[in-house]
């Protein structure tokens, strides 16, 4: 008898929430949910949070980006907002967020069916 050894990282498969999305209102929702002490997983298509809205947002205002205080004061108090966003995003320690994820499927017993990579 063989016995194989999955190697591949260990990945929390359960939730007390799921977000499908992450820009302003998946990021708000993942935050209050977390700080609630849920367990939240986010998933998003995109490589980095902000959505629609503030696509590359935390790229363009990224701090080696000797530009960025000029670039969020020309982006105006919304864009501030957004960076604010996106930093507590990151910084709840509840919150598994997962990028360059495609939901493919919810299920009405709630699970959800994604893929990664």
């Amino acid at each position: 008898m063989t016995q194989t050894t999955d190697t591949r990282p260990s990945v929390p498969m359960d939730a007390d929430i799921i977000i499908v999305g992450c820009g302003p209102a998946g990021m708000t929702a993942a935050i209050e949910l977390a700080e609630a002490n849920c367990s939240v997983i986010v998933l998003d298509m995109q490589p980095a949070p902000g959505g629609q809205i503030f696509r590359n947002l935390e790229a363009n205002t990224a701090p080696e980006n000797s530009d960025r205080q000029e670039l969020l004061a020309a982006l105006g108090p919304a864009y501030r907002a957004g960076a604010e966003l996106i930093r507590r995003f990151h910084a709840c320690p509840r919150i598994d967020y997962r990028s360059q994820t495609t939901v493919w499927e919810v299920r009405p017993d709630g699970a959800v069916g994604w893929l990664r990579g």
